[in-house]
């Protein structure tokens, strides 16, 4: 608990380190970058300028990375690894896809384990709702495969009819001009 009280103590007490002019100019970022410049009164230290990241403003090593209450964090990929996790520390669930997300959201609930980053219960009925859709796209979409390739059988039975039929005609249409041919030889 001291060294809590020692990290929030330090937090309230460090400078804010912004880049150089970030105040100023529209296009410098606001997180920290080093002065550049040879003769930068920043980088030199200079009385009464913004001060520079160093190694004394750094939190104890101890909480260096917990949460605000002293809790260790762990990121979790797997079961493994959030079975891993005890009462003394807290999970983060990785860049993970739904389906997984989903298992370790229920384990975590299961076991009554802190998960930093997720509300578990609304988590995992947003999850479920969008699995429950994405199935039922995938259905409608594999309905209107089907139907559009029924159509192009239907189509192409069709056309395969036409063929035949202009193949039969064709072929009568040989056999009367021989029957005429003959005929008109005799």
């Amino acid at each position: 608990m001291e060294l809590l009280k020692v990290k929030i103590q330090k937090k309230k007490s460090n400078p804010k380190f912004t880049a150089t002019r970030a105040n100023e100019i529209k296009r410098v970022p606001v997180k920290w970058r080093k002065p550049p410049g040879k003769q930068n009164k920043i980088r030199l230290c200079k009385a009464g300028r913004k001060g520079i990241v160093r190694v004394g403003y750094g939190t104890p090593a101890e909480l260096r990375d917990s949460t605000k209450e002293g809790k260790k964090i762990i990121i979790v990929n797997s079961k493994d690894e959030l079975l891993k996790v005890d009462k003394d520390s807290v999970a983060i669930i990785a860049n993970i896809g739904d389906k997984k997300r989903l298992e370790l959201l229920k384990l975590a609930k299961e076991k009554s384990i802190n998960i930093y980053n997720i509300k578990v219960d609304d988590a995992i009925k947003k999850i479920e709702e969008s699995m429950k859709q994405r199935k039922t796209n995938r259905k409608s979409k594999k309905t209107r495969l089907k139907s559009t390739i029924v159509k192009a059988d239907t189509k192409e039975k069709k056309e395969d009819k036409k063929e035949v039929k202009t193949e039969e005609k064709t072929k009568e249409e040989k056999t009367k001009e021989v029957e005429k041919i003959l005929i008109h030889d005799k």
